[in-house]
């Protein structure tokens, strides 16, 4: 009996999601109502736990990130374009966040170089009063050449870590 309630239930959920809105939705007692004017006999609690399990089954699932303190942040290097003077120019923007307390150092440039890009590292571990353990760069054009050269961009950056104690970590490119 289940069976065919389910099947019938799952028909008429198909049928009317698209029509509803956000504020205008699908409710148990809706449901209920419909396979009772059909002629099944089914309680509104069986109902209740048909969409509960629904809803449970398609919610979207995560793994909350855990940070420490003073253990990573994130970098990134990208393209901006800036109203210098009235005039539209392209610039380079640094952004330099720690994970933990989610403050920011952001800097613009005038180009994308490797000078600049370890001028905005410097200038951001001197504005937070400290060297985060590891950096993350995520799809980093300014470390990230070519995707056949990931394994010589991720050992430069290794190296131009060194000198701060900062372990680079480089995300695949997507």
């Amino acid at each position: 009996m289940w069976e065919r309630v389910c099947e019938r239930l799952e028909a008429l959920v198909a049928d009317w999601e698209p029509r509803t809105t956000a504020k205008q939705r699908l409710t148990g007692v809706r449901l209920h109502r419909a396979l009772r004017e059909e002629g099944y006999q089914i309680g509104l609690t069986m109902i209740h736990e048909y969409l509960r399990e629904r809803r449970r089954q398609r919610a979207e699932v995560y793994v909350p990130l855990v940070h420490r303190a003073g253990d990573e942040a994130q970098v990134d290097f990208f393209e901006v374009t800036v109203e210098l003077n009235g005039e539209w120019q392209k610039a380079w923007k640094f952004l330099l966040r720690l994970m933990y307390s989610g403050r920011e150092f952001a800097w613009l440039y005038q180009r994308c170089d490797t000078v600049a890009f370890l001028d905005g590292h410097a200038r951001a571990f001197a504005y937070l009063g400290g060297i985060p353990r590891r950096c993350i760069y995520d799809n980093l054009p300014a470390a990230v050449r070519k995707i056949v050269a990931a394994s010589v961009t991720d050992q430069a950056l290794r190296s131009a870590g060194e000198p701060l104690s900062v372990r680079a970590v480089l995300c695949p490119c997507r």
